[in-house]
């Protein structure tokens, strides 16, 4: 998972300049329907008192928690079922390729050409399930002790004529999103928002990422 992390922070990196969305015209909205979802991937970083920051699972499973949360209760559109993987090997499998996935559209800026990976394809058609949602959380997050600290210092740095002095790292949230087609063995739909200072651990920011994301596809 280590791996995974490292290459959706680059992607958090790269992200940071530009949002779009990437849709296959190919299939109709109408079409996209019984849309059942991956449990969202969270990669939550703690951002510490000296402001170095390093992977948390704590923060991650909450974050992941808030955004499932989101999903089963979002009202523009719903969607079926979670696809349950009990399998150790068979989800590190899943959440790899993920990565991969998004890693490709990216980097060509296009999905017209993205294939579907063999796991998530294998996985799909054996659930007999042609839609999927697969949505990724990256950022930086701290905990209620740090929060204090770091606003503390804010305020310190705000009332220091030492300007050399760093101000300390923010929060920082992105919300990556992709459905699938297992049919036509190809992405239809990709998008991530633009990086925003805000914790990725809590319900609304999720909330308002996730609406940007399907402005325009699944509601105006």
């Amino acid at each position: 998972m280590k791996k995974i992390f490292l290459g959706l922070a680059v992607l958090l990196f790269l992200s940071s300049c530009v949002s779009y969305k990437l849709e296959n015209k190919k299939v109709k909205l109408n079409q996209v329907n019984n849309l059942a979802y991956f449990e969202p991937l969270s990669f939550v970083s703690l951002i510490h008192k000296d402001n170095t920051t390093t992977s948390n699972d704590s923060l991650s499973s909450l974050s992941k928690r808030m955004l499932d949360t989101v999903i089963t209760n979002y009202q523009n559109f719903s969607v079926s079922r979670k696809i349950e993987i009990q399998d150790v090997e068979l989800k590190e499998k899943i959440n790899k390729e993920l990565n991969y996935l998004i890693e490709k559209i990216m980097h060509y800026r296009q999905i017209s050409n993205i294939k579907l990976t063999p796991t998530i394809d294998s996985v799909l058609k054996q659930k007999n399930q042609r839609f999927a949602l697969a949505t990724v959380i990256t950022g930086l997050g701290t905990n209620e002790t740090h929060t204090k600290h770091r606003q503390k210092r804010i305020e310190d740095d705000n009332l220091s004529l030492q300007m050399y002095v760093p101000i300390a790292t923010q929060p920082i949230s992105t919300l990556f999103a992709l459905i699938i087609d297992a049919e036509r063995g190809e992405v239809i739909f990709y998008d991530h928002t633009i990086p925003v200072q805000k914790s990725p651990t809590e319900k609304q920011v999720l909330k308002n990422q996730y609406r940007k994301l399907f402005k325009g596809y699944y509601h105006k």
